[in-house]
């Protein structure tokens, strides 16, 4: 077994996003992990270092093939993530930071538990991906805008979904932001190419099937108006897509 290698950037509190974009593997974050980590860091009265987990292909095929797998964290890799970023980091187990942090995470919406702890790191991961799902993809799931200790502004609904209409067929930066879409929503939607084929289409009729409550039919795998609004409908009423 290749061990698995770290690199270490460094963030104290009362850091900017700037600043941190200069740490090693930050930008591969989830923006809204990012929100709350560094909402976190700069409420923790002590440094807090970030712990950059890097993993090469090989090594992470092998963790896939023989442990229960995970391509949560920032490790770098070549699975299909939601939309590129990772929904998970490591804080470094320093005293007492790390303390303060393992206790205040449920406030900034993360969760941690004892099985993620190594010598070097704490891992922090999202409260919306369930622990059991942990797996090769851990990354299809629709994550909601958290409300931090001190928001108090509304929230606004942003839809992710692209404008409509697209088919079959059809090419475009429209349709890979649909397969990116649908894929963060486990509707697997094949390669995120900017190609309407036929398993976009299929990823397209499950997500009209899941929200027929929206959408009286036809189930056609046809993103025109009426799916457009069917699916955002179905995102307000699951609290998706808020910020």
């Amino acid at each position: 077994m290749t061990k698995t290698s770290f690199l270490f950037g460094y963030a104290g509190k009362r850091k900017t996003e700037a600043q941190m974009n200069q740490v090693a593997g930050w930008n591969k974050l989830h923006p809204e992990v990012r929100r709350r980590a560094l909402a976190l860091m700069n409420a923790c009265p002590y440094d807090l270092g970030f712990g950059n987990g890097y993993r090469t292909t090989a090594q992470q095929e092998w963790t896939n093939e023989n442990s229960a797998g995970t391509t949560a964290g920032n490790s770098y890799h070549e699975a299909t993530d939601f939309l590129g970023y990772a929904l998970a980091l490591d804080f470094l187990n320093y005293m007492p930071a790390i303390k303060w942090a393992v206790q205040h995470a449920a406030e900034y919406g993360f969760q941690t538990g004892t099985k993620w702890v190594t010598p070097e790191r704490w891992h922090f991961q999202l409260v919306e991906v369930p622990a059991s799902k942990r797996n090769y993809k851990p990354n299809l799931y629709p994550i909601k805008y958290f409300n931090l200790p001190g928001e108090t502004a509304e929230r606004k609904y942003y839809s992710p979904f692209p404008p409509a209409p697209l088919k079959p067929g059809d090419k475009s930066d429209r349709v890979r932001q649909l397969q990116a879409q649908l894929a963060a929503w486990s509707k697997n939607p094949g390669a995120i190419d900017g190609q309407y084929g036929a398993r976009t289409r299929a990823a397209v009729e499950a997500g009209q099937r899941e929200a027929s409550r929206f959408d009286p039919g036809p189930y056609d795998g046809i993103y025109g108006a009426r799916t457009k609004a069917a699916f955002d409908a179905y995102y307000k009423a699951k609290g998706w897509g808020y910020r």
